[in-house]
């Protein structure tokens, strides 16, 4: 299973480094979930998904949907793009489960692909604008960025200098300013020590987020 642009670090893959995904898993028969859902919120360039290589169609499974990149997380439609007799299948077991979206849903997505395909673009513009506050303001607070994100819409600081638990600190943080972010470590073990920071906030939202953030550290 793939995700990128990724959630939690925001980090894009570029074509060379997707191309080179791609060379390894054509060579295995296994089949590859490639959850795109944040693909138009990829800020710089063109976003370039596992879909446009030939070699690996037939055994990929592509997860998008309107949530990301229209905002509508609500409504709760996305799709899924495979190989037919696949797609067959998991419309049969889909139908199972929950028939179809409700009408309203399916009308506001069907105005949102005829109507809205540069709704992302202004959305991008606000959320570099949020990515770079919150980039220098943390980047003040001590706190190390070690990948720059290009996409979706989070930012993943290293927390290491302040403590190696995420987990309590995230918890310690909630109950003293009511300040909620979310542990990396929740993740993946790899997150141990950094911490997941959502930008998809107004502006407003995000400096009220870093004044209480900073009055918790000038109490450590």
């Amino acid at each position: 299973m793939l995700n990128y642009p990724t959630n939690p670090t925001g980090v894009v893959l570029k074509r060379n480094e997707v191309l080179n995904i791609v060379n390894v898993l054509k060579k295995y028969p296994i089949f590859i979930i490639s959850d795109e859902i944040y693909a138009e919120n990829t800020f710089s360039g063109k976003h370039v998904s596992f879909a446009e290589f030939e070699d690996i169609r037939d055994q990929l499974i592509l997860i998008g949907g309107l949530s990301k990149s229209h905002s509508a997380t609500g409504i709760r439609i996305g799709f899924l793009l495979g190989p037919q007799y696949l797609i067959d299948k998991l419309t049969f077991m889909h139908a199972y489960n929950c028939i179809c979206a409700n009408v309203p849903a399916q009308i506001a997505c069907i105005t949102a692909l005829n109507e809205g395909l540069e709704a992302p673009k202004y959305m991008n513009e606000a959320y570099v604008e949020r990515r770079n506050y919150l980039v220098s303001e943390l980047t003040k607070l001590g706190f190390e960025i070690t990948a720059q994100p290009e996409g979706a819409f989070y930012i993943f600081p290293s927390i290491k200098h302040i403590t190696d638990d995420d987990f309590e600190f995230c918890v310690d943080l909630l109950e003293s300013t009511h300040l909620a972010i979310v542990p990396g470590s929740s993740f993946t073990e790899f997150g141990k020590g950094f911490v997941r920071i959502s930008y998809a906030y107004e502006m407003d939202v995000l400096k009220e987020g870093m004044k209480r953030l900073a009055k918790y550290l000038n109490t450590k």
